[in-house]
């Protein structure tokens, strides 16, 4: 399996985790305290599962190293072009 599979593999795996966790908190299974699903913890999770996303598709896979400093700076005009992208460089 190579790295981008393995990447693949714990975003999916730690996006299951994080929906199973919200859904024994609101229904109090395994005998957990029951916790509601509030605004908050939904944008928590968005986040968090953004982020992943962001990890897996932002990431430059190349072989050659000397390949790097261009594949990164053409992945950072990428982010920068969308409008997420030009909040976060404006801080």
């Amino acid at each position: 399996m190579d790295l981008e599979q393995q990447f693949t593999e714990v975003a999916r795996r730690g996006s299951m985790l994080l929906l199973i966790s919200l859904i024994l908190d609101q229904y109090g299974l395994m005998n957990l305290p029951s916790r509601e699903i509030n605004t908050g913890r939904s944008v928590g999770v968005t986040f968090v599962l953004l982020g992943m996303i962001m990890e897996l598709w932002l990431t430059p896979s190349f072989t050659n190293t000397s390949n790097a400093k261009v594949n990164v700076a053409s992945n950072l005009s990428a982010i920068k072009s969308t409008p997420i992208g030009t909040i976060l460089f404006m801080l």
